[in-house]
């Protein structure tokens, strides 16, 4: 066997580093972007999370038209009250029940109406 049969040349070993520095970089982004992802997965779970329990809370209880505001975990949220109509009695009221959650570049993340039957306060 000659001297320069042996082994890879120079090129060779060039060509295999580009293509394995690709598919590293290949890789790599792929992983950035799923990271990102799941952070924005996360986020909007929270806003669920978030939003419901809001919406729960305040159909329980009894109507006010005061509006509502706060930030948890990052999140800005927004809820408010609409009366749509009363009984004769003023005992009762339809109250449309209106929340918001958003992140904190105020992309909507969770938007829920709902119409809930309310003790108007004595």
């Amino acid at each position: 066997m000659r001297a320069s049969e042996r082994g890879f040349t120079l090129i060779e070993v060039m060509v295999a580093l580009v293509v394995s520095a690709l598919l590293l970089a290949t890789v790599f982004e792929a992983s950035g972007l799923a990271m990102a992802r799941l952070r924005r997965t996360e986020e909007k779970r929270q806003a669920l999370i978030q939003g419901s329990y809001l919406l729960a809370t305040r159909s329980v209880e009894d109507f006010s038209d005061a509006p509502r505001s706060g930030t948890v975990a990052g999140l800005r949220w927004a809820s408010d009250e609409q009366a749509v109509a009363t009984d004769p009695r003023k005992l009762l009221v339809l109250a449309r029940v209106h929340v918001i959650v958003a992140d904190a570049g105020r992309t909507i993340l969770f938007e829920h109406s709902a119409l809930r039957l309310k003790a108007l306060p004595q």
